[in-house]
């Protein structure tokens, strides 16, 4: 019995499968957002778990989220492992940022013993963290877009207006 007036156990259940979701979702943005590869296969299971949930079909979509959550750390772990390696043995030319190297070698140690659960959430911390580090390309073009724009105008040609004596 939930101790929450007015919620089923099954509205927790879904409420559980929409944050696991959701997880999956925030750590393929973090890992698309600082370049570490493609992970659409993941994305794409991610997007079925939603659609069962959406259609009511809770226990499919417990078990693929749970399995898609499952995959998504281990790709991550794939790739951001070597580089957490090459960070340690060269923090000079570390694409990771030092302040989260600690936390990633937490990380790799819970989920190698017995806590993988608090490895997976040091994992998705450091992630986010380190993809917060990196800043959006998006406004930079932009910005680059507005001022190539003005130098091929000619900044000369803005007309001014003249003060009012």
């Amino acid at each position: 019995p939930c101790i929450i007036y007015g919620i089923a156990e099954d509205d927790l259940k879904k409420t559980e499968v929409n944050a696991v979701i959701r997880e999956v979702e925030d750590l393929i943005d973090f890992f698309t957002r600082l370049g570490l590869g493609d992970l659409s296969g993941i994305g794409d299971m991610a997007l079925e778990a939603r659609l069962d949930l959406e259609q009511g079909m809770l226990d499919d979509s417990w078990s693929k989220a749970y399995e898609t959550r499952s995959r998504a750390y281990d790709a991550i772990e794939g790739v951001v492992w070597p580089l957490v390696d090459e960070s340690n043995a060269n923090p000079r030319d570390s694409e990771i940022p030092l302040s989260l190297l600690s936390v990633f070698a937490n990380a790799r140690n819970m989920i190698s013993g017995q806590d993988l659960a608090k490895g997976q959430s040091y994992l998705y911390t450091a992630m986010r963290d380190w993809s917060s580090s990196v800043p959006e390309s998006t406004p930079i073009i932009l910005a680059g877009i507005i001022i190539w724009g003005l130098l091929w105008r000619g900044v000369g040609n803005i007309p001014r207006r003249s003060m009012p004596v």
